[in-house]
């Protein structure tokens, strides 16, 4: 509706629909990956305890 109005349907539903996939993929997968990977050792022996 909100494209609709701008007279942007297809081109900006396409567009947000590609970006928001793209920040997903990088903020959920990749950036936890990368931080994980970073801070293994140290991240186990904060985890432990509760663990």
């Amino acid at each position: 509706v909100v494209f609709h109005h701008h007279g942007l349907q297809g081109t900006a539903l396409t567009v947000f629909s590609f970006s928001f996939t793209v920040l997903v993929i990088v903020l959920g997968e990749i950036v936890p990956k990368a931080f994980g990977t970073r801070t293994a050792a140290s991240t186990a022996l904060l985890a432990a305890p509760a663990l």
